[in-house]
């Protein structure tokens, strides 16, 4: 199969081709959204308001100094996008997000959260080592270690849950079941 000649690829292709690429390159935001809102309880806020917030409402709930209040409009578009709210426009005609079954599944306190799980998928010990695949996968030595993990933290993941149980701020209880199955 011959390659494509981007040279000759029609400006639809092309401007595909790049969208493609942009949003992969830039999809670790939707993950990064998804952990910001765990870390400050929006589900939470949002579930003890009993309706749709306003981000001004949002940031007053989460405590969210004013100059750093446009961020929440940011994350909340994010998450919107990807399902996690909903939103719609409140009486005073500004923007209202609420829950949604995704949303709900993070609450803190719900039977079924999964909140917990996903602070340890999108925790920075468990991301560091997705920047070693390649070195990992074609570096002899580094390919006799069982994991690009072992490789960034010189230990597997179960040997080091044994020894850092507090690998997450938010809930132990992954890293506890984690070592319940050894």
């Amino acid at each position: 199969m011959d390659p494509i000649n981007i040279n000759n690829a029609s400006a639809e292709e092309l401007l595909n081709a790049h969208a493609h690429l942009w949003n992969h390159m830039y999809s670790y935001l939707n993950s990064m959204a998804l952990r910001c809102a765990i870390q400050l309880g929006i589900s939470d806020a949002i579930h003890k308001q009993g309706k749709a917030m306003t981000l001004s409402e949002l940031a007053i709930a989460l405590s969210i100094p004013p100059n750093k209040a446009p961020c929440i409009s940011r994350i909340m578009r994010l998450l919107f996008h990807s399902n996690f709210f909903s939103k719609r426009t409140s009486s005073s005609g500004e923007e209202a997000f609420d829950l949604t079954i995704h949303s709900q599944l993070l609450l803190k306190d719900h039977p079924l959260s999964v909140a917990p799980f996903a602070l340890l998928a999108l925790d920075p010990i468990v991301i560091e080592p997705t920047f070693h695949f390649g070195s990992w996968s074609q570096n002899e030595e580094e390919y006799k270690l069982e994991s690009p993990f072992q490789m960034t933290h010189k230990r597997s993941v179960w040997e080091y849950a044994k020894l850092n149980l507090s690998l997450t701020s938010y809930s132990m209880k992954p890293w506890q079941v984690m070592l319940n199955l050894l």
